[in-house]
């Protein structure tokens, strides 16, 4: 026992760069662990979002496709109005209005004249002696018609 010193084990620099290793590798693997569940959540985002694009052009598309086909549909109608603006004759349509106008203001005026001139007649009858004149009438016509059974 004499030829076994009583020492520590000493690691020599081949055993030193083998824990190292190790290490480095055991290091490795908890990265590449990391990496991994980072990559699984960045798939899984993507998937998410991709089906969020999915759904949201799924419940957009066809409402854009129904307004554009009203807006078309609005087009034409605006189209189509056009056209019959640019039929009408406004020039002559001016014209007949104010002749209208003139014709309307003259013929108001014109019966103006004939009601002043009904109201004057009006004013010259004798409403009191036309009154006396029924009465004179009525007085009259009394006895004849009791003569004749009425």
């Amino acid at each position: 026992m004499e030829n076994m010193p009583n020492t520590v084990p000493v690691i020599t620099a081949a055993d030193a760069s083998a824990e190292a290793f190790s290490a480095y590798i055991a290091d490795q693997r908890k990265y590449q662990c990391a990496q991994s569940r980072l990559s699984i959540i960045r798939t899984v985002a993507m998937v998410v979002l991709v089906a969020a694009v999915g759904l949201g052009l799924a419940v957009i598309l066809p409402r854009y496709n129904s307004v554009m086909n009203q807006m078309q549909s609005a087009a034409a109608q605006i189209e189509t109005v056009a056209a019959q603006v640019e039929q009408l004759d406004l020039l002559a349509m001016t014209e007949s209005v104010t002749k209208l106008a003139t014709d309307g203001s003259s013929g108001i005026e014109s019966a103006l004249v004939n009601v002043s001139s009904a109201m004057e007649k009006i004013d010259q009858l004798d409403i009191k002696g036309l009154n006396r004149s029924i009465n004179d009438l009525g007085k009259v016509m009394g006895p004849i018609a009791r003569l004749f059974g009425k």
